[in-house]
């Protein structure tokens, strides 16, 4: 069964949510629950503690608390530069690719086909869980690739999981 999705007009908080599970799979699957952060909020609430932490640091009188916070808000800052430059390349990446994303679920497992026409197979067992989300629903695999799709999706993934006899894991 081939399934296709439009993320265009919510790519954001699908790439947020499904890279949150992602960087959480471990305990996602382990606790088999989705309740973790997204992934840019996680890295906000972070930086902000890590800045307020180096703001009441300079209130110190001694100049080594001064200079150590000075130095921890500029790591800070150029982590914070990082994940947004990031962010664009991969925003820029996608937009190349118009935002689609499109698998085939059937008897032989998971097939993606790449941006330079390579496809990608993954037999059943490869397939760990299905994470259903407010926004999306991400494919784990016992590999780092993870696929996601926007939440419209969800009942064509479903269906075919069902029909092919997937012994995959959905977590909700």
């Amino acid at each position: 069964m081939k399934i296709s999705c439009d993320i265009s007009q919510n790519y954001f908080n699908c790439y947020s949510e499904s890279k949150g599970v992602a960087v959480h799979r471990q305990s996602i699957l382990k606790k088999k629950k989705p309740n973790r952060l997204n992934y840019y909020t996680e890295i906000l609430i972070a930086c902000l503690a890590i800045l307020i932490i180096s703001f009441l640091l300079t209130l110190t009188k001694d100049m080594f608390w001064w200079l150590f916070a000075s130095l921890l808000a500029l790591i800070d800052i150029i982590f914070l530069f990082i994940i947004i430059f990031n962010f664009l390349f991969v925003f820029t990446f996608r937009h190349k690719q118009k935002f689609k994303n499109t698998i085939i679920l059937d008897d032989n497992g998971l097939t993606y086909t790449s941006v330079y026409n390579i496809k990608v197979n993954f037999a059943k067992e490869k397939l760990q869980a299905l994470v259903i989300k407010k926004h999306t629903v991400t494919i784990l695999t016992d590999t780092p690739c993870y696929f996601y799709f926007d939440i419209n999706t969800k009942e064509k993934i479903l269906e075919a999981l069902k029909k092919y006899k997937y012994k995959t894991m959905i977590i909700k």
